[in-house]
């Protein structure tokens, strides 16, 4: 009888996981005290004591929930595999996640067109897609000038730029499998054709020194920077700007689904868990033609 440990590495070897998720699993399994315990000696109550044991540590809800699920995965697999009869984490409880408080920081609309047309080229770019098209980080590293269509105004998210230990990085699909595709809005559309005229189609939108995708070290740098010149709350993340642009598609009437399909969430609940008030009231009216 194989132990968990063992088990594991035949199970993760058969996964399509993401090199992330390989390296998250594999931190839940090695955090079990009886990953060196054979399959058949592991009971619920083992599993039961690890996950109080993580709620004692003081990990967060969504942590705890997340190692749980990931143990399950594989100890569901070795039911199916015929190496165990019963999962062992059937029954177990896990503490219920907290409700989010969302707290959205917008920055000024004008103040960002002044960090895109001011700004060196790769923070510049990064912002418009974020805060004209809702581009995540590494959908916005991930973007080639073939993924970008002037004629039809059209820029289509098929990847993104993952970055792993060691400086290295690999090319993965959207978060939660968000491909999609994004009509260009008209200041977005005139910064790329003026970036992008005449440039290999595999070159990236956003290159780096190497020619690969820019490090997310460069941006993060160049955003502080910015941020610091221009005024900006210190809060305020690259991701955030994509709060503005969820803002615009509320303030001209957008509902909860297209909202959701455009920032490309997995569900239309997270959408709600972030926009809930603003698609009731839609406060953003201040945002007016600036936008």
């Amino acid at each position: 009888m194989p132990t968990l440990n063992q088990y594991f590495e035949q199970f993760s070897d058969r996964q399509i996981w993401s090199p992330s998720t390989r390296r998250s699993v594999d931190l839940t399994i090695r955090s079990c005290r009886f990953a060196s315990r054979p399959l058949d000696e592991i009971r619920r109550s083992d599993v039961q004591t690890w996950v109080k044991s993580m709620v004692d540590a003081s990990l967060a809800a969504t942590t705890v929930r997340t190692r749980f699920k990931s143990l399950n995965t594989v100890l569901a697999g070795a039911v199916l595999d015929d190496v165990i009869q019963r999962n062992p984490c059937i029954g177990v409880r896990t503490p219920a996640p907290m409700r989010r408080q969302v707290q959205i920081v917008l920055p000024d609309p004008i103040t960002v067109a002044t960090v895109v047309a001011v700004a060196p080229t790769p923070l510049g770019t990064t912002v418009a897609l974020a805060a004209w098209a809702g581009l995540r980080l590494g959908e916005a590293r991930g973007l080639r000038w073939s993924d970008v269509n002037p004629a039809s105004g059209v820029i289509t998210v098929r990847q993104q730029v993952q970055s792993s230990p060691g400086g290295g990085w690999a090319l993965v699909p959207p978060k939660a499998g968000s491909e999609r595709s994004i009509t260009l809005d008209p200041r977005l559309a005139e910064l790329l054709a003026s970036r992008g005229h005449d440039v290999d189609p595999q070159i990236w939108v956003v290159p780096g020194h190497s020619g690969g995708p820019v490090h997310p070290g460069t941006l993060t740098r160049q955003w502080h920077s910015a941020k610091v010149q221009h005024g900006l709350d210190a809060r305020l993340r690259l991701h955030d700007l994509r709060h503005l642009y969820a803002s615009t598609l509320i303030a001209a009437g957008a509902d909860v689904v297209s909202v959701q399909m455009a920032l490309g969430h997995a569900r239309a609940s997270t959408t709600l868990d972030v926009y809930a008030h603003a698609l009731r009231s839609n406060p953003f009216g201040w945002l007016g033609n600036d936008v």
